[in-house]
């Protein structure tokens, strides 16, 4: 049930998951926003925000071509105005850090 609310194996499948059906359960909560891409934002910025701690958003970025670099990064500021500082939360430039240089090692 959790996977077809956020299905993290990847920012893809994230983004592919539901966010408009609200479930809440002991361990998971989430589609809370009526707003289907606030919910998707919140989503893929957790998911960056735990990779990150890890420095493991590379497997997801390490090969994009450089040209879509400034649209991530776009993503990444506005994603993070929607999130509330919890446990999984980092700072966007952290997260925008590791992209660039996942991306710049590749050129």
């Amino acid at each position: 049930l959790r996977r077809a609310l956020c299905d993290e194996a990847s920012l893809n499948s994230v983004a592919d998951s539901n966010h408009s059906c609200c479930i809440e359960t002991d361990n998971f909560s989430g589609n809370n926003d009526e707003d289907r891409e606030i919910n998707r934002a919140q989503k893929i910025y957790t998911l960056l925000s735990i990779r990150n701690k890890s420095m493991s958003n590379a497997q997801d970025f390490g090969y994009i071509d450089v040209k879509l670099l400034p649209n991530i990064l776009e993503v990444v500021q506005k994603y993070s105005q929607s999130m509330s500082e919890d446990n999984y939360y980092v700072r966007d430039f952290s997260i925008v850090y590791e992209v660039m240089r996942s991306c710049t090692s590749n050129l």
